[in-house]
């Protein structure tokens, strides 16, 4: 009998997806790079195909972590919308719903508009997006001319800025929730100026403080360099407080004990626990001075903090 493989190393990697190619796509290629040492590997929220920018996407225990970047991190995009024009997809992709002339609308009145959609904002997914119906995809119906209508989800903005017009162009920036669509609000936008429109470039510029990086040249291109490049150990990821393990209370939580100790006074919240050597074992969780683990990471997660001298080479 073959023994088990090796746990994959807990890895996040902040990379620029250019425009065209899917989130799958990216993922896609990392794990062509990445080999065997990325059995597990996913992204922490999608794409659209037409946009561009800021995707991270994580391997091994790293994948547990995709939730909480989906769920708790805003998003922020620039965009540029172009009025006169609706299209199916809702973007510069589909085919063309219906042309109206465009109705002149000063920049104020833009950001008027814009200023009072901040806050509480219920969108319904478009037609051809991710949002699942029946285990399918809504745009694996809409590919087939079935238009699924869904409820209204609450979603939020915490910051909305028309930049510029040009003629037809709208140019805005936007800081949302995750799920929102930016060419429904983009389209919303457009009918609060009793226009109708579609988006024709997106960028994803931000997840919460992580900001995008440098374009590095088209997917195909990419390789072991461009991961080693784009690293993001766990404590930049997120910032916590650390917890270094050792000796019998290493061997304790890595199997599962939660413990409690005197060095965890005064401590409450998220941490991470590392080993001594400085690589990363669990995100946990101390409550009353009682140190228990919410992820593990069974192939470890390398870190470049807690010793500035380490010069680590990823193992691509």
């Amino acid at each position: 009998m073959k023994p088990a493989p090796a746990p994959s190393p807990a890895m996040v990697f902040a990379l620029h997806k250019p425009a065209g190619p899917t989130s799958f796509d990216v993922v896609h290629q990392a794990k062509r790079i990445l080999g065997k040492s990325a059995r597990k590997i996913g992204h922490f929220g999608t794409l659209d195909p037409f946009a561009e920018g800021l995707i991270l996407v994580g391997t091994g225990g790293a994948t547990k972590l995709a939730d909480r970047f989906h769920k708790d991190f805003p998003k922020t995009y620039v965009a540029t919308g172009k009025l006169g024009v609706q299209m199916d997809t809702g973007d510069n992709t589909g085919d063309i719903l219906k042309s109206s002339a465009i109705n002149p609308t000063s920049l104020e009145r833009w950001q008027e508009i814009a200023t009072s959609m901040v806050g509480e904002y219920w969108q319904a997914p478009p037609a051809f997006s991710a949002t699942k119906h029946e285990g399918k995809a809504l745009y694996e119906y809409a590919r087939r001319g079935i238009v699924i209508e869904k409820e209204p989800v609450k979603r939020e903005i915490y910051k909305l800025k028309v930049l510029s017009i040009e003629n037809e162009f709208v140019h805005f920036e936007a800081q949302v929730s995750s799920g929102t669509y930016i060419r429904t609000l983009f389209e919303d936008m457009a009918k609060a100026c009793d226009n109708i429109g579609h988006l024709i470039k997106l960028k994803r510029t931000q997840i919460g403080d992580l900001v995008c990086p440098d374009a590095h040249g088209e997917l195909k291109a990419w390789n072991h360099e461009t991961l080693e490049s784009h690293w993001m150990p766990f404590d930049e990821l997120l910032q916590l407080g650390i917890i270094t393990l050792e000796g019998r209370d290493l061997e304790l939580f890595s199997n599962g004990q939660c413990l409690t100790r005197d060095q965890f006074a005064g401590l409450e919240g998220e941490v991470w626990v590392v080993k001594a050597d400085g690589e990363m074992m669990a995100m946990g969780m101390i409550e009353n001075n009682v140190l228990k683990s919410s992820i593990m990471f069974p192939g470890g997660a390398p870190s470049r903090l807690l010793d500035k001298n380490l010069k680590l080479k990823l193992s691509l």
